[in-house]
């Protein structure tokens, strides 16, 4: 009769609980094996109010990657019989092909015998919390993006401060141009780097400044290198032509497949 009673009492409380939000709650019986789920579950997990609905059925239910930790933590609540109850959260695979995350929260009613817990009833609830888990994708998305502008404008700064202390240090504008270049070109890894600048001759046309930046293992893995340094240092771009030319008309960065055909 008293476990009659909390289970009533457990019941009448999650009733009133899921009228006010998207959950629906449950009972098994462990010695008849018969699980019971309100209309407000069934309709939540979208299954047919008419189904039988079993432990297996639920297993089935549960999406494959998190069918062991369900179980696991199925296993646990009959084991513990704790008075703090138990939690698990987990994705269930809807009959509409649906897949949404749910939140189990129950309790275990049990009789206690020489200090050994035996589980009777276990009640609970399902709380669909896929709005929830939704957003907390979002903020660690946010998360990331953020890390990852702080890391790229630190690294930045380290980059400017970089330029800075060379430059003042240099004793012409090429040796701190190149400096210049040899640190951009090492933050982004870069096997051959190439300034170009102004012509000096009011053409508005865009020249080779002949300052390059090369790995040691540029000239192994290029072996046409020097001949297309040579090429390069002939060439002039007006704007809009090739990609020296499409970053001056432009401003924004241009790629080619192969530079050597631009």
């Amino acid at each position: 009769k008293k476990i009659e009673a909390e289970l009533l009492a457990t019941q009448q409380k999650l009733r009133l609980a899921s009228t006010a939000a998207s959950l629906g709650w449950y009972s098994f019986e462990v010695t008849t094996q018969v699980l019971s789920w309100s209309s407000e579950l069934q309709s939540i997990v979208n299954v047919n109010p008419n189904e039988e609905i079993t432990c297996d059925r639920v297993a089935e239910m549960v999406h494959p990657d998190d069918l062991e930790l369900y179980l696991a933590h199925i296993e646990r609540a009959f084991r513990k019989c704790s008075d703090n109850g138990y939690r698990c959260e987990f994705r269930i695979l809807r009959s509409d092909d649906e897949i949404c995350w749910f939140e189990d929260r129950g309790k275990m009613i049990y009789v206690e015998k020489d200090g050994v817990r035996s589980p009777r009833i276990a009640a609970g609830m399902w709380m669909d919390i896929t709005d929830r888990k939704a957003a907390e994708e979002n903020i660690r998305d946010l998360n990331k993006s953020l890390e990852k502008l702080v890391l790229q404008r630190t690294e930045l700064l380290d980059i400017l401060q970089y330029i800075a202390r060379v430059s003042n240090e240099a004793k012409t504008v090429d040796s701190a141009i190149h400096a210049a270049l040899e640190r951009v070109a090492l933050h982004n890894g870069w096997l051959v780097g190439h300034l170009w600048r102004l012509a000096e001759d009011d053409s508005g046309q865009m020249e080779s400044s002949g300052l390059w930046h090369m790995r040691s293992e540029a000239l192994p893995r290029l072996p046409d290198l020097d001949k297309f340094c040579q090429r390069r240092g002939e060439k002039r771009f007006s704007s809009g032509e090739g990609m020296i030319g499409a970053v001056m008309k432009t401003g924004q960065p241009q790629w080619v497949e192969d530079a050597s055909l631009d």
